[in-house]
């Protein structure tokens, strides 16, 4: 899971210091809900101007590396750190909120052991519908609404979190932009490739970092006394991230009153069944498909003891609460959007 980001102009933002609280979580009442906002007190890592950002980012530079490579990295921190301001002040992320507190809440207890991670991430939430989670370079992982109202359990969550984690302790967001920019001008052995060449060795670069925060991240979780049995499940979520979050029958009577009635004929008598392909075509993709993924997990954890794991270790309530308050966030976005068949 990764952010893709396009360059663009910054235009005089305003930075409002405090903002408005808001309840709890335990206090959110879901039959008269108010959507969600940032609350409390700005985190500095967002008011910081995004120039200082970049200087300390490029102080990080390998002195010593190819002029190529130092330029394409200098280039990767002067983006990344420019558009990622641009996108923390866009109103998008939240911060303060309960979902973001119960999500740092499991990265505490997965991170535990890791002293590389441990405290070293700032964790917030997107007001978005997409299933998607992604890591920058200078510790920042972002979780979609869309994703927390997809998951079955706090398992599932804390996976996805050590793939981000990895993502960021091996730097593969600099790596991937390094590593395309040699493509993009032929270098090393990448000398006299075509385009087509140039864009499959792109794709399995990408999956290969994908691969690795899988395998990695894999070894995090299971540091952890999280259960097991519940990672295929991840897949699924990933796979079939393009349905509802729930499949529920709907009834004749959302239209029909007692004067007013549908003759049969207006009725289908079964639904197509829901297909979905693990196997698609992902030579030209970042990320490798499901199938391959799930095979990964299949073989790590095939010959290990599930007993004594657990599917929730900060709450199964919150979990509960927390994806219930994503949900209705999502209706309120599909709503504000106009996507009224979603909604």
């Amino acid at each position: 899971m990764k952010f893709s980001m396009l360059m663009g102009r910054i235009i005089g933002i305003s930075i409002v210091v405090v903002c408005l609280v808001v309840p709890s979580l335990l206090a959110q009442d879901l039959e008269n809900y108010s959507p969600l906002r940032s609350s409390g007190i700005i985190p500095k890592h967002i008011t910081r101007l995004a120039s200082d950002k970049y200087r300390e980012a490029k102080r990080n530079i390998d002195l010593n590396q190819r002029l190529s490579d130092y330029k394409a990295e200098d280039r990767f921190y002067m983006e990344s750190t420019f558009l990622m301001d641009e996108f923390l002040l866009s109103g998008k992320v939240i911060f303060n909120d309960p979902l973001s507190e119960y999500i740092n809440k499991v990265a505490d207890v997965l991170f535990a052991k890791d002293d590389s991670l441990k405290g070293k991430l700032k964790i917030y939430t997107i007001k978005s519908p997409s299933v998607n989670a992604f890591a920058t370079d200078d510790g920042i992982i972002l979780v979609t609404m869309g994703l927390l109202a997809q998951l079955e359990n706090e398992a599932q969550l804390a996976f996805i979190l050590a793939h981000e984690g990895i993502h960021f302790k091996k730097k593969h967001s600099v790596d991937i932009f390094v590593e395309q920019a040699r493509i993009e001008k032929g270098q090393g052995t990448y000398g006299r490739t075509s385009i087509k060449e140039k864009i499959i060795a792109k794709s399995h670069y990408s999956k290969d970092m994908e691969l690795e925060a899988d395998k990695m991240g894999m070894e995090l979780f299971l540091e952890t006394n999280y259960s097991i049995k519940v990672l295929n499940g991840v897949c699924d979520v990933l796979q079939y991230s393009y349905l509802p979050f729930d499949d529920l029958k709907f009834e004749r009577s959302f239209f029909e009153t007692e004067d007013l009635v549908f003759p049969e004929t207006y009725y289908l008598e079964e639904v197509a069944g829901i297909k979905g392909d693990d196997d698609d075509d992902d030579s030209r993709s970042t990320h490798p498909n499901i199938r391959k993924r799930r095979q990964i997990i299949k073989k790590r954890i095939e010959k290990l003891d599930n007993e004594g794991k657990k599917k929730f270790i900060v709450s199964e309530k919150e979990f509960i609460r927390i994806r219930d308050i994503s949900r209705f966030e999502l209706s309120n976005m599909y709503l504000v959007n106009r996507e009224y068949a979603l909604c």
